[in-house]
This record gives structure tokens, sequence and C-alpha cells, in this order.
């Protein structure tokens, strides 16, 4: 097949299929905001503070609660007050802890060289201690970091982050991933040189994972580690003590007592009378924090028809037999299974109400990241409507809220927002209704199918990038969901390749890395390798390599995949010209311009005999043969293929196209070579002020325009100037790409020759 009439095309080009509804990128961040619906004694899990939330995290710090940018004013702040937690929802007190809190609370006031681990059952009310104590911690002022560890990779990711946040270099992070350093040596260098802070890892129920060199957490010497600087608290199901060493200090947690659990079922119902039928009915409940949420949640909700404790264990007692009478893992015994009766309890009474759809929704919902906001933007109504999970009729978005309100009012989804932004799923909840779904596994061909939606946004395009960033941690869960059925796990493919070019047009290098890096890593030994969208995401994992500052680690990404293209795909097609380009700016920037110049006339020529006439893929490569030319010094042939990109892209995109202001910058960088200062500077101060405002002020492009402009200021004489504008560029890119990036080297240079 040709690249004229292949199926795919590049994400630089017109006929790319934008495959996925719309991220942090610049990077992974630090901390997880949101706490488990449900995971609160007696209330519901929350919101985090600030701005910022998860990547699956592959991807954390910078992706935003409420879909707001995590570089936001409110996001910094944050950072700055030592760390994002999530807070409860609400007011409800922890009932029936207040002795593990103090306990704990007083190792985040006085740490006693252990680290902490609340252990017990799911819905046991682990991480309400934490965030109990986290809050009692922030409010005296010591640094909180919160770890969302359900997934070690992404929390052994965000350590890294959490490194970089400590004041780690880039060259130190590079280090890292070229296994010349140890990461958490690095990272437990910079936390032990302060004190005061508290650092949790939620939900760590893969413990050894987070080992050092696959040896087990007990041995203290990976990710977790004991410390005498600061609280280190860890929650977990896993109670086996030998799992968790002689560095660990355990705190079992068991069902609460009694007289808790009642008071509980009377804060969360308001049900202030029924002493006696509260009492027997938080014994049937096993006296379960989060099954006695979900029934005081029920009770609270103002459509169910039942109103005392007495009613609700009577439609207990009957849903409970008959889900024993189905074939089920959990016995008549198990804590568990009273958390399920309660759910089927609330889901049955949202049928009566004739939500009927409800249970499908959940188990849907279930699909994603569970403790991190989905935003509500990807469930589109129309689709849902389609696919059977909304019934048909007028205002499918009005039945989809009000769905989702019932499943906030009955405790078994967290909505954020009003209208909602976002909403969020108890870890237990989505594994038990993830079981539930099997083996039709409908509700997972449907989450990946709202990420499919063929109206979703460009990954070119400015106003899409915080999308993309809100659902990079939900891709993440689903890939290796999707593994077992070739036809799902083709169109994961083609929506994870979008996804990371998302992530790198918004200029968050590491987010696309390791979103790149998961998918090859899940695909490799399935035979597919040549699958086109395959390949194109493993172009965006080199292009990732190059633009985060590791040139040689992309070349050698690029050398492989341009080997496989040409193995598996041919010679002429799109895929296989894209890298080959790719390869050929790698040479330039190695000052081999000779050969760089060479390989691009090669590929314009093929791209020219097989693509559409305006394929922009040939403006791209016309571009790339213009900065070798300048580059040379060539500057009446660079001046003429400039003016012809740029015509083109201002014909096909408009003027305030990324791609256009790049072929601006151009045509403004000539202008300099020629010493057109006066002109020169004009073009740049429009250029710099369109990319601010359609990238971001601290986009990696418009860094590169405003280092550009400095020097154009500084030939003009105007030094103060562009030392400030030196200064405030070398600041912001060493704040978010490292001391030693590439870039950051760059203005430094400029800023040292000018001072």
């Amino acid at each position: 097949m040709s690249a004229r009439t292949a199926g795919k095309t590049s994400p630089f080009g017109r006929q790319h299929k934008v495959r996925l509804v719309i991220l942090s990128g610049a990077t992974l961040g630090l901390a997880v905001a949101g706490a488990a619906a449900g995971a609160v004694l007696g209330g519901p899990g929350g919101a985090g503070v600030g701005a910022t939330t998860a990547l699956a995290a592959t991807v954390l710090t910078e992706y935003a609660l409420r879909l707001h940018s995590s570089r936001s004013a409110a996001g910094d702040a944050a950072r700055e007050a030592g760390g994002v937690l999530p807070v409860p929802a609400g007011q409800h007190t922890v009932r029936g802890r207040d002795q593990i809190i103090k306990a704990v609370d007083g190792h985040a006031k006085a740490p006693d060289g252990r680290f902490h681990v609340l252990t017990g059952l799911g819905g046991v009310g682990k991480t309400a201690i934490a965030i109990e104590v986290a809050r009692r911690a922030r409010g005296r002022g010591q640094p909180v970091w919160w770890v969302a560890a359900s997934d070690p990779g992404e929390a052994g990711r965000a350590m890294l982050d959490l490194a970089q946040h400590l004041g780690a270099s880039r060259a130190e992070i590079e280090q890292i991933h070229t296994g010349e350093r140890s990461g958490p040596d690095l990272v437990w260098r910079l936390l032990e040189s302060r004190r005061g802070w508290m650092l949790v890892f939620d939900n760590l129920d893969e413990p050894d994972a987070l080992g050092r060199e696959g040896r087990p957490v007990a041995d203290a010497r990976g990710w977790v580690r004991p410390s005498e600087s600061g609280l280190v608290l860890i929650t977990s199901r896993r109670t086996d003590r030998a799992v968790w060493g002689t560095a660990a200090a355990q705190h079992h947690l068991d069902i609460l007592e009694r007289e808790a659990a009642v008071r509980v079922l009377h804060d969360i119902s308001g049900v202030a009378t029924g002493g006696a039928d509260a009492g027997r009915l938080a014994a049937r409940l096993g006296d379960l924090p989060l099954a006695l949420h979900l029934a005081g949640a029920y009770l609270a909700d103002r459509f169910t028809d039942v109103a005392t404790f007495g009613d609700y264990l009577s439609v207990f007692d009957r849903r409970f037999g008959e889900l024993m009478k189905a074939p089920a893992e959990a016995s008549p015994d198990d804590p568990r299974q009273a958390i399920t009766t309660t759910w089927e309890i609330s889901l049955d009474s949202l049928e009566l109400r004739g939500l009927r759809w409800s249970r499908k929704l959940l188990r849907l919902l279930s699909r994603y990241a569970p403790t991190i906001p989905i935003p509500f933007s990807l469930l589109l109504p129309e689709i849902l409507e389609a696919e059977g999970l909304l019934p048909a009729g007028p205002d499918p978005a009005g039945r989809l809220t009000d769905g989702l309100r019932a499943l906030h009012s009955l405790g078994l989804v967290r909505c954020h927002g009003t209208p909602i932004e976002a909403l969020e799923v108890h870890p237990l909840v989505a594994d038990t209704q993830r079981h539930h779904d099997q083996p039709e596994g409908v509700s997972l061909r449907l989450a990946v199918r709202l990420l499919d939606d063929p109206r979703a946004h460009n990954p070119s395009a400015p106003a899409d990038w915080p999308y993309w960033r809100s659902v990079t941690p939900h891709i993440s869960a689903l890939l290796p969901q999707t593994v077992q059925d070739r036809t799902v796990f083709d169109l994961m493919i083609g929506i994870t390749n979008t996804a990371v070019w998302g992530l790198l047009h918004g200029g968050d290098f590491r987010a696309a890395e390791l979103m790149g890096r998961a998918l090859a890593e899940l695909a490799d030994g399935r035979a597919i390798e040549g699958q086109p969208d395959l390949l194109v995401a493993r172009h965006g994992l080199g292009m990732a390599l190059l633009r985060g500052g590791r040139p040689m680690e992309a070349r050698a990404e690029l050398l492989d995949l341009l080997a496989t293209a040409r193995r598996t795909i041919g010679e002429d097609e799109r895929t296989t010209l894209d890298v080959r380009h790719s390869l050929a700016n790698i040479s330039r920037q190695r000052g081999d311009f000779e050969a760089a110049e060479r390989e691009l006339n090669a590929v314009l020529d093929a791209q020219v005999r097989l693509l559409p006439t305006g394929d922009l893929s040939i403006s791209h490569t016309r571009q790339s043969l213009g900065h070798v030319l300048t580059d040379r010094g060539e500057l009446e042939r660079a001046q003429e293929v400039c003016r012809t990109v740029l015509e083109e892209r201002r014909a096909v995109l408009g003027d305030d196209h990324p791609w256009t202001l790049s072929s601006r910058h151009e045509h403004a960088k000539l202008l300099h070579r020629r010493e057109d200062l006066p002109r020169a500077s004009r073009e740049y101060d429009t250029i710099v002020a369109t990319g601010a405002e359609v990238l971001g002020a601290e986009h990696p492009s418009t860094l590169d325009w405003r280092h550009a402009r400095a020097l154009v200021l500084r030939d003009l004489g105007r030094r103060a100037e562009a030392v400030a504008e030196c200064r405030a560029v070398f600041e912001t890119r060493a704040r978010r790409l490292g001391d030693d990036h590439p870039s950051t080297l760059s203005v430094l240079r400029s800023l040292r020759a000018m001072t």
C-alpha cells in the first residue's frame, strides 16, 4: 500500500484520524487529588485541594482535578504550600478511630524512624485515617505529599516527580532513566535533607513492586523507607507482617466497634431515632465503614421509600439472600458481601425510580482509573444512548446527569462541580463491578468506544490539551484490560497513539514518553509490530525523547522503528517517511547538515510523489529543509523555502495556528540573520504574544520564541531587556525541563554571554 492510499496518516498530516476526545505531563506530577468515594469513615471521599490531580498518574502533579491547568496560580500555590492531598467532602466526623489517629499523628509530629502502614479490608477506612492525619499535619504547616499507589509504576514515576519538586536536576533524573543512578536513593537523599514532612502511599496493595531492583519492600531500600525526618504513611489491604518487614509499624484496622458504627449510621442518614434497629443493621453490615456509609446514604436519599433502619434491614436481608443464591467468590461471613449487598440495594432503588441504566453506568465508570477524576465530557450522551446504556428519548444529557447525581447521592460515585465536571469511583466498587461485567465485557468495550469518538479533539489543538491530560490516567487503566481482545486492543492502540501525540504537542514530553513506553511494552511479543497506529505511537515516543533532551536515546528508538517500519509496511508508507524525516532532524542537530539535507530532499521527493497535493507533511519537511539551509548560511534559498511554507500554512491553518507560528518564527529568524533587526523585533513581539495566548506562556515553543526575541533585543542594543528576558526563560526552563536540558543550557549560554 502506498502512502497516498494508506488509511492512517501522520499526526502532523491533514488526513490524520483524530481518535481521542482530548494532558500533565510537561509532565508527571507528584500528588493525586481525590479520596476514594466512601473511603472516609462516616463520610464520602473528596476532591483535592488546589488544582492538581493524577496520571496514572502516569502523570501526576499537572493533571487537573477540575480539568484546569496545573500551572494555574492555585496549583502553584498548593505546591508551594507543601503538596496536595485529598480532603473529605462534607463534615462527617471520623468515628471510632480516635486512638489510631492520635498515635499516627504523633508520629507525624515526631517521626520514630519507621514507616507506618494502615492495613485492613477494602472499605474499612484506611484512607480516611490517612486523610485526617494529613489534614492535621497540613494545619501545622507541614509539607504533605500524597501518592496514589494503586498502580506501582505510576507511583514510582510520581516519586521521580517528587524528586524534581524537591530540587533534583534534569541530569540526575536522566541518569535514573539510563540506569546510572538509583531513583529511590536520589529521592531519599532529598527527603532526608529536610524535616517535618509527610509522605502518603495510598492503596499500596502490591508493596514489593516498590522495592528496589526486584527486592521486597521489607528491605526498606526502595521507594518506601523508614525515616526520622518525616512520616511515611501507607494504606494497604496487605495485612501480613512479613511483607512489610521490621522497619514497619503496622496498624491493623478492624471493623468498627458497634457504638461507633451506629453513630456513623446516624451521622450519614440523618435519622435520629431507631437506635436498636441501627445496632442490628450495623451488625448485619459487619460494622464495616464503607457498607455503613452506603446504607446511611441510601436512607438519607429523599427519593427512596425506605425511611427507617428497620425497613432498610428488611430490604437488606431479602436482597442478601438473593445474592447468595448466585455463584460468588465471597462467603456469607465475608464482610465484603455486606458491601456488595448495600450497593445492590442502592442500585435496585434507582431502578425502581426509573433510572434502570444506573447499574450499567456504574459498571462503565468502574472501567476507568479508580480514585482519579473521570472528565464528565468523556461521557458523551449520544454514544451512551446509541450503545443502549441510556434509553432513547429527549435530552440524553439530562438523563445522564440524573443518573450520575443519583449514584452520587447514594455514595456509589463522587461527583465534582455543579454542573458536574468530573467524578470518581472507589477502588473496591470498581473491582467488584468489573467482576460482574465478565465474561461479556460490555462496559469495557463501551469505555473504549467513548475514547474513540470520531468527534474527539485534535491532538495538535491547544484548546484540547487539558483534556488529553485529564484522560491519560484512564487510558493507562484501560490498556491492560484490553490485551486479551485483539479487536478492542487494536482500538486502544489507536487511542493511545493519539494521546501520545496530544501530550507531545502540548509540551508534555515526559507524559508522552511514559504513555508510548507503556503501549510498546504491552504490544511486545504479540505479533503486531507492524500495526499502523503502534508504529505511529512509537514515532511519538522517539519524538518525546528528542524533545525531552535525550537525542541519543531518541535516535536509537527511531532507528529501530525505521527498521521495523521498512520490514512490515514498506519504504513508501507515510510513517516510514515521517521517521526518516525525524532522523534527518537529529542529524541536523548533531551538525551533520549535508546528511540532513540529503535525507530531507529524499523524503520530500517521495512525499510529493506519494501524498496528496497540499498534505501538511510536505510542508513540515520543507520547513526542516529551510532550517538546514539557514544553519548552512544559504539565506536566499532558506528565505524562498520559508516563504512557501508560511504561505501554505497561513492559507490552510490561519495565522494563529501553532504550526503557522513556527513558520513565522523561521521568517523572523531569517530577518535577524539578515540584520533587519527592527522587523525581526516586531515580528517576534507578535509571535510571542500570540504564542502565549494560544499555547501558554510556559509552552516549550513559546519559550523558544522568547529566547530568540531576547537575542534580537541584544543586537538592537537593548541589553537590559535582553538579559531580563533570557533570565526569565532560563528560570522557567530550569523549573520545567531541568538545569541540564539542552534548551536550558542554550539560554544559559546566551545569558552568560550578555552578563
